[in-house]
């Protein structure tokens, strides 16, 4: 899958999760032309979601877009 569209297909994928959206197979069945890319980056996203769950402190924006632009580093390796 082009590096652009699967960005995006990631993009839409932590959108989803944001409004809620744990199921990982819900989220991969999306996009079944890049489930096997967006599987492990979805399954780190959710692992680090649920650790952060029980935590008081929010996240601030910088390590948001931290994560993000790492996990859209590893779509490109």
């Amino acid at each position: 899958m082009e590096e652009l569209a699967l960005a995006r297909v990631l993009e839409e994928c932590l959108d989803a999760m944001e409004g809620g959206e744990t199921d990982l197979e819900r989220l991969v069945a999306r996009h079944p032309e890049a489930a096997i890319e967006m599987r492990p980056l979805l399954e780190i996203a959710l692992r680090l979601r649920a650790h952060m769950a029980g935590r008081e402190v929010p996240l601030s924006l910088d390590f948001h877009e931290e994560l993000r632009e790492r996990l859209l580093a590893e779509i490109k390796v």
